[in-house]
């Protein structure tokens, strides 16, 4: 699969890590919607916490909490794919932590910032087939179906 590396929140990651700082250009919220999307390899041992946030600063002075998500043991392939909630500022970034605190095999999760457009790439680049009118649902039911 082929992820976007200036939209990747995370290639490589540990427990308590701070993801790299992606800037929103001019903040607001994107007309195509954006989905947060974790990719893993090899079965996490333990449960994620992903916490995304936004700052109008890129040091973070006063980060400000969106959305906290939980990336599900054993888990393999696409499993978490949530839309981008709105009320970002001009900077983004993930906080990322797991109960025992050790996360096994992160070197092969990613998490990354992907558009609708960007899903149906994915799909194409594969060759499997989906409908011009598919939901985002649909597309990432295809994407887990065929990880």
């Amino acid at each position: 699969m082929i992820f976007d590396q200036e939209n990747m929140f995370f290639d490589k990651a540990s427990s308590g890590a701070t993801s790299n700082v992606i800037a929103n250009v001019g903040g607001g919220d994107a007309s195509d919607p954006l989905f947060i999307t974790a990719h893993v390899d090899t079965p996490q041992t333990d449960e994620l916490t992903l916490t995304l946030q936004t700052a109008t600063d890129s040091s973070f002075t006063t980060p400000i909490d969106m959305a906290s998500y939980k990336v599900p043991v054993g888990g393999v392939g696409l499993v978490l794919s949530a839309k981008m909630p709105y009320g970002a500022k001009d900077f983004l970034r993930l906080t990322l932590s797991a109960g025992t605190g050790s996360l096994a095999g992160m070197d092969t999760i990613n998490f990354d910032l992907m558009s609708m457009n960007e899903l149906r790439i994915m799909l194409y680049e594969k060759g499997i087939e989906y409908r011009d009118d598919a939901t985002r649902a649909e597309l990432v039911e295809l994407i887990k179906k065929n990880s």
